[in-house]
């Protein structure tokens, strides 16, 4: 997977509040149907809230996501 964009909405056009380096874990919260988007080589319009290990709370693609 490639680095996470942190956006402020459900949104690529929403302000970025950062990016996640590949392999970083977040902590991730609810999901939500937002703008469709294609990111990580898939099209889907799921984004979920999430935290990043320095306390940045924002949105991020769900087909970015790896679980562990």
């Amino acid at each position: 997977m490639a680095d996470l964009t942190l956006r402020a909405k459900p949104t690529t056009k929403a302000a970025a509040l950062g990016v996640v380096p590949k392999g970083q874990r977040i902590y991730v919260g609810d999901g939500a149907a937002g703008e469709t988007y294609t990111a990580c080589g898939k099209r889907w319009h799921i984004w979920y809230q999430a935290e990043s290990k320095y306390g940045t709370r924002g949105w991020v693609a769900a087909t970015c996501l790896k679980q562990f």
